[in-house]
């Protein structure tokens, strides 16, 4: 979190001195130990912990005052403070920040944390003491001292910290779900229109529509945030542009749904071939499920639900291929769990379910899945990656279903 060397020598470190626990913790009258706010914290660390907890807060030594303190950048001090961030170390799975570890991390000279963003509605625009973006949701650091007068912070504040920030954080989550959706786009276009605009479009030579994206990319690089993988750029003019690396037939894709739907899909627009093959399509409105689904009503839960029923509607698109499995335009399969990423296509489930059971699966297992190997499937349209990321929700309600590249043929 602080940076030894800034990058560029002419820029100046900026860090803030920082309490991991306040020690005027205590100093509130409501802190009293019959006080209600003392015995809530009783519950919540346990009596021996807070009791502790209040030792050192009040032991004016200054080795006390060192085990709680620490050095971090303005804006990370910031987010520290209000619960936002919370320290653990790489032990560190659920439960496991506990005594033991605690005692392990105390008497190491040396120790490695990690520094994590809570979610939901993690905090943004934070940056490290030599004024380089934090942008990862996690980082390591490590904390060491080669003079025992000079403590590194008491792994017993670090983790009352860590125990408190989570329920800190929540008032920052309530305070985002009180401001309610924000206001929709004063300005969109409907599905019809975009379809007249597109045939007016393709009246454009192909080249010159080629040479126009190739502006657009440019100006979307300086105007837009890069996506999470690189292969998505955001364009003026409510459109968006991407490098189908693993399936070039994604453009295709998206002209069955809007064929044979009424899914919200992005409506395709345009593709070329570059490096890879480049569709381009319009953009959906609304934020990511998993971004946003503790803002939703129990009401607006049910509503999604019913409007992510017509997800099913994919299975009534009519396999055009010659085969059985495979991509909807008769190519191989892609998924991150086959070994080598890719297989197929295939004529017949058998010959997919004998690449499943590879020579170096067990007899065992062979005999438990061949029952159900041996059941009669039909093969069907699915978008075989449909999770949290790849929903879009606009003010309460499903807005898209987006990324159907790992779009198939399945049983």
């Amino acid at each position: 979190m602080l940076r030894q060397k800034p990058p560029d020598p002419n820029v100046s470190v900026r860090f803030d001195h920082v309490w991991v626990i306040p020690p005027s913790l205590f100093d509130d009258s409501d802190m009293d130990p019959q006080g209600p706010l003392y015995l809530l914290l009783q519950a919540f660390l346990t009596p021996a912990r807070t009791s502790e907890l209040q030792t050192i807060l009040q032991t004016n030594t200054l080795e006390f005052r060192l085990k709680n303190l620490f050095l971090l950048s303005p804006s990370v001090h910031l987010a520290f403070r209000n619960g936002h961030l919370r320290i653990f170390p790489p032990t560190y799975t659920r439960g496991q920040w506990n005594d033991e570890t605690e005692a392990k991390v105390k008497t190491a000279s040396q120790v490695y944390y990690f520094v994590s963003r809570l979610s939901p509605e993690p905090c943004g625009s934070l940056f490290l003491s030599d004024v380089s973006h934090w942008d990862s949701p996690m980082q390591m650091f490590t904390m060491k001292s080669h003079d025992p007068n000079q403590p590194p912070p008491d792994p017993f504040l670090l983790r009352t910290h860590h125990c408190i920030a989570a329920s800190m954080h929540l008032f920052h989550v309530e305070e985002r779900i009180a401001e309610g959706w924000p206001s929709p786009a004063l300005f969109n276009l409907n599905i019809i229109t975009q379809k007249i605009l597109r045939s007016f479009w393709h009246l454009v030579p192909h080249l010159i529509r080629v040479q126009c994206y190739s502006v657009l990319l440019k100006l979307g690089t300086h105007l837009y945030p890069r996506s999470f993988t690189g292969l998505v750029y955001q364009l003026p003019f409510g459109l968006y542009a991407k490098e189908c690396t693993r399936s070039p037939n994604e453009g295709e894709t998206l002209k069955i749904v809007e064929r044979y739907t009424s899914i919200p899909a992005p409506l395709w627009v345009d593709d070329y071939q570059g490096t890879h093959r480049v569709i381009i399509m319009t953009a959906l409105s609304g934020q990511t499920l998993d971004a946003v689904f503790h803002r939703l009503s129990y009401s607006e839960r049910k509503q999604l639900s019913k409007d992510l029923k017509n997800a099913p509607q994919l299975r009534s698109i009519p396999n055009q291929t010659p085969y059985c499995l495979g991509d909807s335009h008769g190519g191989p399969l892609f998924d991150y769990r086959f070994p080598s990423g890719i297989c197929g296509p295939y004529h017949h489930i058998s010959e997919f379910n004998s690449f499943l059971i590879h020579k170096y699966v067990l007899s065992e297992t062979r005999d438990n899945v061949a029952a159900i190997h041996a059941r009669t499937y039909r093969s069907v349209f699915t978008h075989a990656d449909l999770h949290p990321t790849n929903i879009l929700i606009d003010y309460g309600r499903l807005s898209g279903i987006v990324d159907w590249e790992m779009r198939r043929l399945l049983s």
